[in-house]
């Protein structure tokens, strides 16, 4: 989005706690601008900032206020994530930080911004905030594939969910300013904050670009000059080099495919685990209350323990059903991804095919 900015002619502020690695950004991004009204080398300008909280926000938009009278786009693309076992979820890191930073911060440097936001806007010339939500926020899975077995990303989800309905409150709050509030959610895409995650998956996602590239090249060639037949003779060295890397790439995803099952199945043979257990919690209670029961006829004060007894069986039952609710949609995802793993088994090259 900055390098689109830019090249067409936008003077763009971007900011970042690492001031080293914005100048590199900023460097890189000058020297694709075309013209425009800026100076050389001032398309695109760093601003060093830390929005984990409302303060960073507010310092950040009295610096922007400093360079600039009006605001015509902000982009919320600051995020953090954190992974963890559900039992011991950190509060400070696992929670906090990544609600300041996925959530309020779109908040407060939304807000902290309106006054160069609004200037100059009317009915027909719109300013426009684009938070940059996830997929995430629709997924009700805290584990998966991108994060380490036995752990999960419980804030992560959550935060982007918020971040998809404070975009839609904003969006109301804002309309009477001309100020157009909308979240985006892309799926995962390379970046340091994935860089763990798709450490199993980064190469397929590497040869996939590869092919992409390659297919790009062979619909250049292809074009109206192409002789009848759609062959050009200097198709066949492109051609094998996209069929290396498709087997590269589908013999990438089948081993990510197989890995997922995996956490799939043992995901599945824990619950089952944890049915058992309640299984054995609701015998045992039941046993119990059969014996209060007696005691109960022989006249003795039994209630409260009844009581206790009674309202444990029905939490235990509650969980069980959750356990067993939960149990059918990890089988389905396993049948889900054993599919996936068949329909594409037939079109994974053999490992010393396209030579």
């Amino acid at each position: 989005m900055t390098a689109a900015l830019v090249q067409n002619g936008a003077r763009v502020y971007i900011a970042s706690r690492k001031l080293h690695d914005l100048e590199s950004v900023a460097a890189s991004m000058n020297e694709t601008a075309r013209g425009g009204p800026w100076p050389a080398g001032t398309a695109c300008i760093p601003l060093q900032a830390d929005l984990s909280s409302k303060a960073g926000c507010d310092a950040l938009a009295a610096e922007l206020a400093r360079h600039t009278s009006r605001l015509d786009i902000l982009v919320n693309n600051s995020g953090l994530t954190w992974g963890g076992p559900r039992d011991d979820f950190p509060e400070d890191k696992g929670w906090d930080k990544v609600f300041h930073l996925n959530v309020k911060s779109q908040f407060y440097l939304t807000v902290a911004l309106i006054p160069l936001l609004e200037q100059g806007k009317s009915n027909t010339h719109h300013a426009s905030v684009v938070n940059i939500a996830s997929t995430a926020a629709m997924m009700p899975q805290a584990s998966g594939a991108l994060s380490q077995p036995g752990s999960g990303t419980y804030s992560y989800q959550p935060s982007k969910a918020a971040s998809v309905h404070l975009s839609r409150m904003l969006a109301v709050d804002l309309a009477e300013q001309h100020i157009h509030v909308n979240a985006i959610c892309p799926g995962v895409f390379p970046s340091r904050m994935t860089a763990w995650s798709l450490g199993e998956f980064g190469e397929a996602l590497e040869h996939e670009a590869e092919r992409a590239a390659i297919e790009a090249e062979l619909a250049e060639l292809e074009g109206p000059d192409t002789p009848p037949g759609g062959q050009l003779p200097a198709d066949a060295d492109l051609r094998s080099r996209l069929q290396v890397a498709d087997r590269v790439a589908r013999n990438a995803q089948a081993a990510s495919l197989d890995s997922l099952q995996q956490l799939l199945r043992d995901k599945a043979d824990k619950l089952r685990q944890q049915i058992v257990l309640r299984d054995q919690q609701l015998a045992d209670n039941r046993r119990d209350l059969e014996g209060i029961a007696e005691l109960k006829e022989k006249g003795l004060a039994v209630n409260a323990r009844v009581t206790a007894l009674t309202t444990a069986i029905n939490d235990i039952e509650a969980k069980r059903l959750d356990l067993e609710a939960t149990l059918l949609m990890a089988e389905q995802q396993l049948n889900e991804a054993e599919r996936a793993r068949d329909q594409g088994a037939t079109n994974v090259w053999p490992s010393s095919a396209c030579t």
